[in-house]
């Protein structure tokens, strides 16, 4: 009996949890989903701590790539920083690569919505409190120059930061698996 009871019980919240899911669009899944993860994050990013400066700094980023704004977009850079194209690539761009990269980028899509940014996680290092390894899902739509053609992706992405005395924190690096949006 008890074994019936628990197979019920398994399938009623099975079935409760997919009309759960399918309720709530995917980009809120996620940011759920961090929230459940990590819920120390989640208050980290809402008081005035260096992981909210962390996230203001990822969300310039990404608002500046939406605006199309190049000077915005490479503030947020340190000036030594590099970007790894693809997980298992070897490809290395440096800044100038990263500021050419942003500039195809924008003149080939009419227009780019960032919909969503979720810090999945952030982790100021221990032993070196002025470096962060961020962890970011994020979920865009690009318009096509071309024909029109909205295109939508979602990808997650992680930078590593570095704090500086007057700007706050800058991405060093970033292990970039967009390839349409990176290559040109």
């Amino acid at each position: 009996m008890e074994i019936f009871l628990g197979f019920v019980l398994g399938c009623i919240a099975s079935m409760l949890a997919t009309i759960f899911l399918n309720a709530i669009p995917s980009y809120r899944q996620h940011l759920l989903l961090s929230l459940l993860r990590n819920p120390r994050l989640f208050v980290q990013l809402h008081r005035d701590t260096e992981q909210r400066r962390i996230k203001t700094l990822i969300d310039s980023l990404f608002r500046a790539w939406e605006e199309k704004n190049l000077q915005k977009y490479i503030a947020c850079w340190a000036g030594d920083a590099v970007r790894v194209v693809g997980p298992t690539n070897i490809v290395v761009d440096h800044l100038p690569d990263i500021e050419e990269g942003f500039k195809k980028s924008v003149a080939r899509y009419r227009t780019i919505r960032v919909l969503s940014v979720v810090i999945e996680d952030i982790d100021i290092r221990a032993t070196n409190p002025n470096e962060a390894v961020v962890e970011a899902h994020y979920r865009f739509q690009l318009t096509r120059e071309s024909d029109l053609l909205p295109i939508h992706e979602e990808a997650t992405e992680f930078y590593v930061l570095r704090r500086t005395d007057h700007q706050g924190w800058q991405i060093v690096s970033n292990l970039d698996h967009s390839k349409d949006v990176a290559k040109g």
